[in-house]
């Protein structure tokens, strides 16, 4: 049994308005870029089972404009819980994703997001994945990796691919 872990950091934030950091809307750059991710996730045929998005103004519109562009899951929750979560955090929700879903997105925040990806992955292939993924997990990056096994056990994980849209 394997499982799919999409984890999509949120895109570009504006930071032009005095807001308390929960309600910071996307910037300009941010709009395109989440409207390339959701072209992206089309364009590659990965459709999550659930999404389980952060609460955060910003991370709600990232994946309201991907839907927009194309993008689509079975299921859709908002959960505290990813907003400011670290990453232990983060692994519990991973690891207590039923498994009547095949694939699971998270929708967040760094470090938290880029540091799951970092402590699941394994290193072999794609190096130059690893590369780009080390090198800087910036807004609207997207680490596809699979879990084999059940999603209870996740410790470990492939690197299927990373992308960092831009519009």
């Amino acid at each position: 049994m394997t499982h799919i872990l999409y984890l999509l950091r949120h895109a570009k934030s504006a930071w032009d308005q005095p807001l308390p950091d929960h309600d910071r809307p996307l910037a300009a750059r941010g709009i395109r870029d989440a409207t390339e991710a959701g072209k992206l996730l089309a364009r590659q045929g990965w459709q999550p089972d659930l999404v389980l998005c952060s609460t955060a103004v910003r991370t709600r519109q990232t994946w309201q404009l991907a839907t927009e562009a194309g993008a689509t899951a079975g299921e859709v929750r908002y959960s505290e819980e990813i907003y400011e979560a670290y990453t232990d955090e983060l692994l519990d929700l991973v690891q207590q994703t039923p498994e009547e879903f095949g694939s699971l997105m998270l929708i967040g925040h760094g470090p938290g997001l880029p540091d799951l990806a970092d402590l699941l992955g394994t290193r072999p292939e794609p190096r130059d994945a690893w590369a780009r993924m080390d090198r800087k997990y910036p807004t609207s990056g997207l680490a596809v990796l699979r879990i084999h096994g059940p999603w209870a056990d996740a410790e470990s994980a492939d690197l299927v691919a990373f992308e960092v849209p831009r519009g």
